[in-house]
């Protein structure tokens, strides 16, 4: 089961890197501005490090939220019932 914590992160991070990318490339176009290039080129790099790590924070909720109905669903049998007694229940009719 993935903790719960590792969700609130995740969203968190879904939430707040857009701010900071668009914070980044801001100071990015002033810095080019300022005829400081390399310093631009170093901002816009962390920014579109920081836009591949907001595509994995709205990637990974999804995935993690899957995982975890995985591991909380009940057993099946092939039969498509569910839970302990599940093997109990003869569906063949004999």
């Amino acid at each position: 089961m993935v903790s719960r914590s590792l969700l609130v992160v995740l969203l968190l991070g879904a939430l707040l890197l857009p701010m900071a990318i668009c914070v980044l490339i801001a100071a990015a176009g002033l810095l080019a501005t300022m005829q400081d290039a390399g310093g631009a080129a170093v901002l816009t790099r962390i920014a579109q490090a920081g836009g591949i790590l907001w595509l994995l924070t709205l990637i990974l909720p999804c995935d993690v939220a899957g995982v975890n109905s995985i591991v909380a669903s009940p057993p099946s049998n092939r039969d498509g019932q569910t839970g302990p007694d599940a093997d109990d229940f003869d569906t063949s009719g004999h």
